[in-house]
Formats: structure tokens, C-alpha cells, sequence
């Protein structure tokens, strides 16, 4: 029963259903790389955007930092990510 070393179809499915991918991430290189480029700019932008947001939090009392426009919040996510990971830049909206 262990001499098998491919997965079957149900193994698949699983896996990526508990990893958050689809399917063929396992077995299309240009796919896996281009869901791998998503979701590092997903995390990046979410820590910046967390991060953004207490630097507000701080430094305006109480409910001023909750009238921050998003757009602004993103705009300075956007050119944090520019600068500290040029790398990235190609994958952040402008």
C-alpha cells in the first residue's frame, strides 16, 4: 500500500482546499508562481495596512482616527511597500 508516490485526486483536493489553492497550484509552475506573487503582496499590503493604522491610531485621539480616508491609508500602504520592498512595487496599485 506505500509503494505509491503519486496522490490521488481526492489527496489534491484536500490539500489545496486546506492550503487555499486551486488544484492545478501543484502542477502548474506559472500558476504557482503567479498565486505565490499574490498572496506575498496580500500579506505585505496587510501588514502595512495594520501598521498604518496604529501609527493613526496614535498619533490622533479617539474618533479623528477613524475619519482617516481609506484612500489615504492605501496611498501610503502603496508608497511604503515602494520603498521598502522595490522588489514588490510592479504588484502594488499606484
Amino acid at each position: 500500500k506505500g509503494d505509491n508516490d503519486n496522490p490521488s485526486l481526492r489527496q489534491v483536493l484536500v490539500i489545496a482546499a486546506v492550503f487555499g489553492v486551486e488544484p492545478w497550484y501543484f502542477f502548474d509552475d506559472d500558476y504557482a508562481r503567479r498565486a505565490d506573487a499574490e498572496a506575498t503582496a496580500i500579506r505585505i499590503s496587510t501588514v502595512l495596512e495594520l501598521d498604518v493604522r496604529a501609527v493613526v491610531a496614535r498619533s490622533f485621539a479617539g474618533d479623528r482616527a477613524r475619519q482617516v480616508d481609506p484612500q489615504v491609508v492605501g496611498s501610503v500602504i502603496a508608497r511604503m511597500t515602494r520603498a521598502f520592498f522595490p522588489e514588490k512595487a510592479d504588484q502594488v496599485e499606484r
